[in-house]
């Protein structure tokens, strides 16, 4: 059986009309869309600024995940797509945000893939996203 999951998250702009679903539960596992800085103004959260950015995406995950019945100590996989600001590179971006990655995770590590991209969604946004996670109890 394949569940859509569509929860109502008061800071994350996220309704059936403008995204598809926000998580996908089927057998035992939840995939997530991406989740990017964006608040229900439909504005930038932390224009310029990766830390906030990255804080609010990660707080924005946790509730889609805790909402399938999941959590960040039970995610298998995630990409984290960063914006490549014309260095060609995002290593120094990725290691920027790395303590906020491994706090959210835990000692649970999950396999993970940053990818540089030359935009997101919509412009100011600097950080996306999105994840595989197991059921708790699945």
């Amino acid at each position: 059986m394949i569940e859509r999951i569509h929860p109502k998250l008061d800071q994350y702009v996220a309704t059936p009309e403008f995204a598809f679903h926000l998580a996908v539960k089927t057998d035992g596992i939840v995939f997530t869309q991406g989740v990017a800085p964006i608040s229900t103004s439909f504005e930038v959260v932390g224009r310029d600024d990766l830390i906030a950015q990255c804080e609010f995406t990660l707080k924005t995950l946790k509730g889609i995940l805790e909402s399938a019945g999941s959590s960040p100590r039970h995610m298998l996989n995630w990409t984290i797509y960063l914006k490549d600001t014309g260095t060609g590179e995002i290593g120094s971006k990725y290691l920027e945000i790395l303590p906020q990655l491994l706090e959210f995770v835990g000692g649970d590590a999950p396999t993970a893939t940053a990818i540089g991209v030359a935009s997101l969604f919509i412009p100011g946004v600097l950080i996306e996203i999105s994840a595989i996670a197991k059921v708790i109890g699945a």
